[in-house]
């Protein structure tokens, strides 16, 4: 009697494993797809890293992020090939280069990232942005003094227009930067309103948020087919929160 009984629970449990195992295949096919669906969701963000330690700093952030760089600069805040102004919303099938950051140009190019992804056949698409908060309760941010060259037995006056974000309570140089090379445009505010510095400036400041930032964007679709845009920008905020000085350059580039 007992063995009929096994033989017949063990028939039943045969007989279930078979009607479950479509139900239970479909489940892990759906829970695996939740996580490759996950994975591409980030892969659609973009590489975003933005580095800071408090809320003040994060404040800081958003508000280096939501600057009208446009009024303060005199820049538009797209050039584009067709030279629409910056009232034209550029297509994503027209090559926009940033020149500067802020959040509507980050917003712009991480919705063309995921656009262009989603197409038949994608470019080569890279989308990255990195901006780290330093508070410092005293900085300067000056030239390197210049010197003479000698070269075939002559001397030659020379300039070293490093800028130099000096960190005074520690005696030590945050980061450097080739004046020409990082800079193109600068701009340091005072009673009066922003004006643009020329390559030779000493300043301090005291109660600070240094906001380093760079954006990295390219598509590329071959060897004579291919975009990119990079914006590095550095911005100095006071106590309050107000910019107040400001170090752009954007690279543009098309082939």
């Amino acid at each position: 009697m007992r063995k009929k009984i096994w033989i017949l629970l063990t028939a039943c449990t045969l007989i279930i494993i078979i009607i479950a195992s479509p139900f239970i295949w479909n489940l892990a096919n759906s829970k695996e797809g939740i996580i490759n669906r996950n994975f591409d969701d980030q892969n659609e963000e973009g590489i975003i890293n933005r580095n800071f330690d408090n809320q003040n700093e994060e404040q800081a952030l958003i508000t280096a992020e939501n600057t009208k760089y446009s009024s303060i600069a005199s820049l538009e805040r797209f050039n584009i090939r067709s030279g629409k102004p910056e009232t034209y919303i550029p297509r994503y099938t027209e090559p926009a280069w940033a020149n500067f950051i802020d959040s509507k140009i980050l917003d712009y190019y991480q919705a063309k990232y995921k656009y262009l992804q989603h197409q038949i056949s994608p470019p080569k698409i890279e989308f990255s942005y990195t901006a780290n908060v330093t508070y410092l309760s005293q900085m300067r941010i000056y030239n390197s003094p210049g010197g003479n060259m000698t070269h075939q037995n002559k001397i030659f006056p020379w300039h070293n227009n490093t800028v130099v974000f000096y960190d005074i309570d520690n005696s030590a140089i945050l980061t450097s930067a080739d004046f020409m090379v990082y800079f193109a445009h600068v701009f340091y505010k005072n009673q009066s309103g922003y004006h643009q510095l020329q390559p030779d400036f000493d300043l301090y400041f005291s109660n600070c948020y240094l906001v380093e930032m760079e954006l990295i964007y390219s598509e590329y679709y071959g060897p004579l087919h291919s975009f990119m845009s990079t914006v590095r920008q550095t911005v100095v905020l006071d106590q309050n929160l107000v910019p107040i000085w400001i170090g752009i350059i954007a690279y543009h580039g098309i082939s």
